[in-house]
C-alpha cells in the first residue's frame, strides 16, 4: 500500500473503507449471531466505534482498569 498523498482523497478513502468494514461487521452479527467491536480512529483523532455494546463495554473494562 501506498500512502494517499492528497488530504482529501485519504479522508474519502478512509471514509468509504469504514462504511465498508462496518457493513461487514453487520452481516457477520445477523447472519451468525457474532458479537463484534471494531473501533477506528480517523486521522484526526475522531472515534469512530462499531456500536456493539456489550463487546465495546468489556474491551473499555480491559483497557482502562
Amino acid at each position: 500500500m501506498v500512502k494517499i498523498k492528497k488530504k482529501s482523497n485519504r479522508d474519502v478513502a478512509f471514509t468509504k473503507r469504514r462504511k465498508g468494514l462496518f457493513r461487514k461487521c453487520d452481516e457477520l452479527c445477523k447472519n451468525y449471531a457474532a458479537q463484534i467491536g471494531v473501533i477506528t480512529f480517523s486521522e484526526a483523532g475522531k472515534l469512530y466505534p462499531y456500536p456493539n455494546l456489550i463487546v465495546l463495554y468489556n474491551v473499555s473494562l480491559i483497557l482502562f482498569l
